[in-house]
């Protein structure tokens, strides 16, 4: 799979990577079915942008685009010179974990709903 998408992106103008997945039918089912965008809309064009450089539009496409390419990019890169998050211990006890997961989808929810309000 990482062969064909390095292919792919080698052999293909900007413009025609962005045409092609523009024709891929797929839409959020959330903005499908109740018109609202879901914390994540937005975010392959948000990368794309961010791929060729224009962090602005990345950040209008979907603010969460240049944080989460940091934190994904970041990761592969310390993968990469062999960490290994396994290791890690994350949470002590299991009600540190309850409260992480909690934060984490109160703050996406927040954002959803700030997003369809502005």
């Amino acid at each position: 799979a990482v062969g064909f998408l390095q292919w792919f992106i080698q052999n293909r103008s900007w413009e025609q990577i962005e045409t092609t997945l523009a024709q891929i039918p797929y839409q959020c089912p959330l903005k499908q079915v109740l018109g609202i965008q879901c914390a994540f809309c937005g975010m392959t064009h948000a990368w794309l942008a961010i791929l060729k450089g224009e962090w602005v539009k990345a950040f209008q496409f979907n603010p969460l685009g240049p944080f989460l390419f940091g934190v994904t990019g970041g990761g592969a890169v310390l993968i990469c010179f062999g960490f290994d998050p396994r290791r890690l211990q994350w949470f002590q006890t299991q009600r540190q974990k309850q409260v992480f997961i909690s934060v984490l989808l109160g703050s996406l929810i927040l954002f959803m709903v700030w997003r369809n309000l502005n």
